[in-house]
């Protein structure tokens, strides 16, 4: 299936990175997600189509790249880092005037989606589903606390 991004294309964000499509992940209603590589390590691209690229979704982006994740100081009971967020970075631009994305961490093959669930092609333990629920419901509470609202609830965003 063919993308806004062809294969190959780069592009560069914001802060000077250097980005390069390498495979087109999906797709919603906002945009597309690519897998893009940058210095040798893998991102997710969110390319958005033209109608929701507007100057007030820019200056959104903007304001939660300069804030972060809400929870990326945040780390599990092994000290390890533990940010449960896939957030925006860096914007990324392929010409000024044009569609923009923006680049965030890809997601972890490990995780499953809830598309993968309902389609059977993954079979999690009654713990894992608990604590994927309680994950979910403690994550939305921290974007509320910092008084930020999700506005992209889908099955393709929960993982």
């Amino acid at each position: 299936m063919d993308g806004q991004l062809k294969i190959g294309t780069e592009l560069t964000s914001e802060c000077g990175n250097q980005y390069k499509v390498v495979r087109r992940l999906g797709a919603g209603g906002q945009g597309e997600v690519y897998e893009v590589s940058c210095d040798g390590k893998k991102y997710a691209l969110k390319w958005y189509f033209k109608g929701s690229a507007t100057d007030q979704q820019k200056r959104v982006l903007d304001k939660l790249i300069a804030k972060g994740s809400p929870t990326k100081n945040e780390v599990d009971e092994k000290g390890n880092k533990k940010d449960v967020f896939l957030w925006p970075m860096d914007l990324v631009y392929h010409k000024k005037g044009e569609p923009f994305g923006y680049v965030m961490e890809l997601r972890e093959p490990r995780y499953k989606g809830i598309v993968d669930l309902m389609k059977c092609r993954t079979n999690p333990s009654f713990y894992a589903l608990c604590m994927a629920c309680f994950n979910l419901t403690k994550g939305y509470q921290k974007l509320h606390e910092e008084g930020y609202q999700y506005r992209d609830i889908s099955f393709g965003n929960a993982f």
